[in-house]
């Protein structure tokens, strides 16, 4: 993974001289030296309540708060994001975690049909700091708005009166944006979408992400037709980012969420624009990830559902309004995903071809990779070239073009 230097973060106008250190310091700690965000999101205890963390097929370990802390400590995250007082349970426990704070949730109880969506805040910037001066290693703060809710003026103030005085701090600040309310006839309109990444910018959010559709447990465009090809989507974001970039000196990073399926999707992902990528199949498959390892027909398995499945519960997020409770119906599946054994084994390997193929092209970092790495047009029957053909296979394990296992 490429690093940056200290003099490479791009610190904020409204981070004051005094806490400019305190910001990069910050910044450098939640991307590990990348300049690219891993965020493990832990809000959902207040989000979803119980539902989703007992229950029949849910490991029980899930139930515990404390599991989503021994996760966040045993993997390669940048940051952790949480409630205040989630967060103050244990951090004193987990001191090497990364902490982002979440200013403010809501339950999935008040339906669509009652009401437009509302999340308030919940405690302010002091009570953070207080925790922060405690010694807890907090780089951050996050909030969530629903842009087209009858409620989205008073959340867009609270969200902008706090990034000013978290960045007048030297604080990160992560925004979620998603389209929801009664005047969005659909949340997953790609302009929609552009438009609502558009406002956090303008709200000074640190972090953007984008993506829709091209998840392998999404079936969004096979039930509604709404979505985007995942490549498509990519580079025409990457080029509004570039375009951006040139005209005011502000870099907006971008996570390519979706579509991940071979090692060499995360290197074409990279070379059309994207900064770091969303890989929930691909962590999906290890000993680290919290779900059931079964046996299916001899096989070894992990289970893996989508946000849109009703395994997940997601029913606010999914709401048709009216009086029928529940998912009217999925967009998402529920499923299996082929065990691989541990996270660092397979990711050490994942690695290995991602860097290679950059030495390929010619490239030592992935600016160099964006540039200099020509996307072309292929053929079906260029596709059957591009791996093993016209010979029989001595087993049929997937090959190292895979790293399936």
């Amino acid at each position: 993974m490429p690093t940056i230097t200290r003099d490479q973060v791009r610190v904020p106008a409204d981070v004051m001289p005094e806490a400019r250190e305190n910001y990069i310091e910050n910044y450098m700690k939640a991307t590990r030296g990348t300049g690219r965000l891993m965020l493990f999101a832990c809000d959902q205890k207040i989000e979803h309540l119980n539902k989703d963390f007992y229950g029949e097929g849910i490991d029980p370990s899930d139930l515990e708060p404390e599991h989503l802390f021994e996760i966040g400590s045993k993997g390669t995250i940048g940051i952790l994001a949480g409630q205040r007082g989630l967060i103050a349970q244990y951090a004193n426990d987990y001191p090497e975690i990364n902490y982002l704070v979440k200013m403010n949730s809501k339950t999935n109880l008040v339906k669509g049909a009652q009401d437009d969506p509302y999340s308030p805040q919940l405690y302010d910037l002091e009570a953070v700091l207080a925790m922060k001066d405690a010694g807890v290693n907090i780089v951050g703060i996050g909030y969530t708005i629903y842009l087209g809710s009858e409620y989205e003026s008073t959340m867009m103030a609270e969200a902008g009166e706090l990034i000013a005085e978290a960045h007048a701090q030297g604080l990160i600040v992560v925004l979620w944006i998603y389209p929801r309310g009664k005047a969005v006839p659909d949340e997953k309109d790609p302009d929609l979408i552009a438009g609502a990444a558009g406002v956090a910018l303008c709200l000074g959010a640190d972090f953007v992400k984008v993506g829709i559709g091209g998840g392998s447990i999404c079936i969004t465009r096979e039930q509604k037709g709404i979505g985007r090809g995942q490549a498509t989507a990519l580079i025409e974001v990457a080029k509004a980012r570039d375009d951006y970039f040139e005209e005011t000196g502000v870099y907006v990073p971008i996570c390519s969420d979706g579509g991940i399926v071979y090692d060499h999707h995360m290197t074409l992902a990279l070379a059309m624009g994207a900064d770091f990528l969303m890989l929930g199949r691909y962590f999906a498959r290890f000993d680290e990830s919290p779900t059931n390892k079964v046996n299916i027909n001899g096989n070894y398995m992990k289970e893996y559902w989508g946000e849109g499945s009703a395994r997940a519960r997601n029913w606010q997020r999914y709401d048709m309004g009216g009086n029928k409770k529940g998912m009217t119906f999925e967009e998402g599946v529920d499923s299996y995903v082929p065990y691989a054994g541990s996270l660092k084994d397979n990711v050490d390997l994942s690695l290995a071809k991602v860097k290679s193929t950059m030495c390929n092209c010619g490239a030592l970092t992935i600016p160099e990779l964006q540039e200099r790495a020509k996307l072309t047009v292929v053929s079906a029957t260029s596709i059957v070239e591009g791996g093993a053909h016209d010979v029989v296979l001595k087993d049929k394990t997937p090959y190292a073009g895979n790293s399936l296992r």
